[in-house]
């Protein structure tokens, strides 16, 4: 009798333990797609299958693929500085899952600073968004590349600069305050960056 108990036990046991092993719970990651099939993608960063001989992430290349994946890399504090006349005291990387970007210190502190950021999203909604907060849009004659300048509310001040590549994808300049670069110095550096586009 507790011979059978055991054997009755033991294969139930044995049961649940294999079939908890190939439940589905939902936190289980899809099956692997073919190998026909593109690489996945989420908030426009495709994962790269380990070995490619490359970074595991990639972010998506539209338009002019000339700049934007390693910004502080292409448009280095040298550059920056020279372009602006003033010292960069360090640079910080600056990206996200949509964006990726650099600031540019003036200051020791990082107080002050300027970025460069390259965004995959809207740029439609961009300059909805800027209406909506009372902001005015215009363009300036001596950028190259099609844009867009952002003037506060006060109409005096530029707010940022976005240079269009795509119309999912965009180089923003700004900066974190007046006192980091006056509007001259902003445009000089959005000039600089639309010859490297």
């Amino acid at each position: 009798m507790i011979k059978k108990f055991l054997v009755f036990s033991f294969i139930i046991f044995s049961s649940v333990i294999l079939s908890g092993c190939t439940a589905k719970t939902g936190l289980n990651p899809p099956t692997n797609p073919s190998e026909n099939e593109p690489p996945s993608s989420v908030d426009g960063i495709t994962e790269k299958k380990p070995g490619d001989g490359e970074p595991k992430t990639e972010r998506p290349k539209t338009g002019q693929d000339s700049f934007g994946v390693d910004v502080c890399g292409e448009l280095t504090k040298e550059i920056v500085g020279e372009t602006i006349g003033k010292t960069i005291f360090s640079i910080r990387d600056f990206s996200n899952s949509t964006s990726t970007g650099c600031e540019y210190f003036i200051d020791e502190q990082k107080n002050k600073f300027v970025t460069v950021v390259v965004s995959y999203l809207s740029v439609e909604n961009q300059k909805k968004g800027q209406e909506a907060l009372g902001r005015s849009i215009a363009n300036v004659e001596d950028i190259t590349v099609e844009h867009f300048v952002v003037w506060q509310e006060d109409g005096k001040t530029i707010n940022a600069i976005y240079l269009v590549m795509t119309p999912d994808k965009f180089v923003r300049i700004d900066r974190s305050s007046l006192k980091a670069v006056n509007d001259d110095m902003l445009l000089k550096l959005a000039r600089k960056v639309a010859e490297m586009l």
